[in-house]
């Protein structure tokens, strides 16, 4: 009786301990446990497809599981319940925010508890949050929204690879024509030299791209560049006062046509300008002219004349540079009235005498003159005696 008793114990203790191996590994798969549990409750306006048992993460790290999703009717919002294995925190700035696992599929809810600085967020206080936009979902839509549009796109790639398979256009060349891609790997071969110059600092673009003061010069000048741009923007300066200022865009417009009407007399011969433009005689002169200029200015070079000595002479420029001296001394002693011409020009009282005196002259002059003939008569009548 006893020896049947040991096998039967024996599988019954097997049988438990599975069945708590099992109920153990459920556990773990499914994150029910025996650890505490904190629950905390959020409140989302939708849950774009989340599921009880999805993952509750902070930071990346798995905290908890999705336990409840309720909708409430009175104020038609949807109540989530997550179970967490260990206490949080949220501050003020917290978020929550439904977001897929996995590109394949699947939610998961992502927790910023806030920043430490933060104050606690008060247990009255409502926690809400908020569902991510699914990007498969937004791309679905997409897709179905513009379904013709992508149709008549794969149309037209189709039709551009059966071009390319028969030959037609560049691709096509270079795909069945050997001389095409010969041309073409030698261009790369060429860009490929290119990349490798520029990068041993080669050549102007290989400087800049190496010399550190150069590359600080161009940003400095792209500095300058968008401070110009931002105080035209502002109307500062010329350029931004034309973009700002529309009396001085008035003002240049109404210039615009003022060149255009002077272009246009030009063009019919009007004026001096005009003259130069379409009077082939005057052409002529100037050619002469010119001519004549530069027969003047190889004299020049030559020596010739004394206003190339001035020019070639060193000697005779310096003799003229002190002859303008003298001639600078003597005008500033006229200036200052001194010397016979200087008492001349600038003494009032003997200026006054001088007109006197030229004055008296001219009036015993013209007396002289009337009484000339009756002097001369008188010598003719006398002479015969």
């Amino acid at each position: 009786m006893n020896k049947r008793k040991g096998p039967e114990l024996l599988v019954g203790i097997l049988f438990l301990g599975s069945l708590g191996a099992l109920i153990l590994f459920t556990a773990i798969l499914t994150g029910v446990g025996i650890s505490e549990r904190h629950p905390i409750s959020v409140t989302f306006d939708q849950v774009a497809g989340l599921e009880r048992g999805d993952p509750v993460r902070v930071g990346g790290l798995q905290i908890g599981r999705v336990d409840d999703i309720d909708w409430r009717a009175e104020d038609g919002m949807l109540l989530v319940v997550m179970v967490l294995d260990r206490p949080l925190t949220l501050r003020s700035d917290y978020a929550i925010r439904i977001e897929d696992a996995t590109m394949l599929g699947g939610k998961v809810v992502t927790i910023e508890p806030g920043t430490p600085s933060a104050p606690p967020l008060s247990s009255e206080v409502t926690v809400q949050g908020t569902a991510a936009k699914s990007v498969f979902r937004t791309i679905g839509r997409l897709v179905e929204d513009n379904q013709d549009n992508l149709t008549r796109s794969l149309d037209g790639i189709r039709d551009i690879v059966e071009q390319v398979a028969q030959g037609r256009g560049t691709l096509g060349k270079l795909t069945r024509e050997p001389e095409v891609a010969d041309k073409l790997a030698s261009l790369l071969g060429r860009l490929d030299t290119l990349a490798r110059d520029l990068l041993e600092g080669k050549g102007i673009l290989g400087g800049l791209l190496r010399d550190d003061e150069s590359w600080q010069t161009i940003r400095g000048t792209l500095a300058d560049i968008r401070e110009i741009g931002a105080r035209a923007a502002r109307g500062e300066g010329t350029v931004g006062k034309l973009l700002q200022d529309d009396e001085l865009y008035t003002n240049l417009n109404a210039a615009s046509g003022s060149l255009a009407s002077i272009l246009e007399r030009v063009e019919r011969g009007e004026g001096t300008a005009g003259r130069f433009v379409t009077d082939v005689e005057l052409y002529d002169n100037l050619v002469a002219s010119a001519g004549r200029f530069r027969s003047l200015t190889a004299k020049l070079d030559e020596g010739d004349g004394p206003l190339a000595v001035l020019l070639n002479d060193t000697e005779a420029a310096a003799n003229l540079g002190k002859a303008l001296a003298d001639l600078r001394a003597v005008m500033e002693k006229v200036r200052s009235g001194e010397g016979s011409l200087g008492r001349i020009i600038m003494d009032d009282e003997l200026v006054d005498k001088v007109v006197a005196a030229v004055t008296s002259l001219a009036s015993a002059i013209e007396d002289a003159r009337e009484t000339a003939p009756i002097n001369t008569f008188t010598q003719a009548l006398f002479s015969v005696f």
